[in-house]
Formats: structure tokens, C-alpha cells, sequence
């Protein structure tokens, strides 16, 4: 399921970058073997948001998208409806 909506997310005509935020080595290494950058999280984050702030840091980017990796109904133009509307 991660896979389907990060290849969807990265349709998006407005993002620069999509991470993978996760605490699970196997997901990691997964994000990574389709070319996705990824990045390790705490294991105490109890949610998506969570995951984000504890590596805010490490994300250069003005406005940051928090998609949840179960969403598969998630499409490249709501994405850039979002990021359009925080542009404004």
C-alpha cells in the first residue's frame, strides 16, 4: 500500500521531494529500494505528525504535506490543491 500511494503522491506537479518517515527497518529498506528517500524516526512517535516534528530538522522544505502511507485514495491533484492553498 505504501508503495501504490507514494507512486501516486509522486505525480504531484508541485512537490519537491517525498520522504518516508518510519520507525520499522523493513519499511525503510523497502522505501529505499524503490529510490524513495527515507528516513528513521524515534519508535515512541504515536502518530504521522509525530514522525514529522521529530525530524523536522532534517527536512529543508517551507511547507511540508503529511500524507499517511494508508491513504491509497490519495491523488497527485489534491496533493497540489494542498500545496496550492498553502502557497496562498
Amino acid at each position: 500500500m505504501l508503495w501504490h500511494v507514494y507512486n501516486s503522491v509522486s505525480k504531484s506537479k508541485l512537490i519537491n521531494d517525498i520522504w518516508v518517515l518510519t520507525d520499522d527497518d523493513e519499511i525503510f529498506e523497502s522505501a529505499i529500494s524503490w529510490g524513495a528517500k527515507a528516513l528513521m524516526t524515534r519508535e515512541d512517535c504515536p502518530s504521522g505528525t509525530a514522525r514529522i516534528a521529530s525530524v523536522i530538522n532534517q527536512l529543508n522544505s517551507d511547507i511540508i504535506v503529511n500524507i499517511q502511507g494508508d491513504e491509497p485514495l490519495i491523488t497527485c491533484e489534491l496533493v497540489d490543491q494542498v500545496v496550492e492553498a498553502m502557497q496562498a
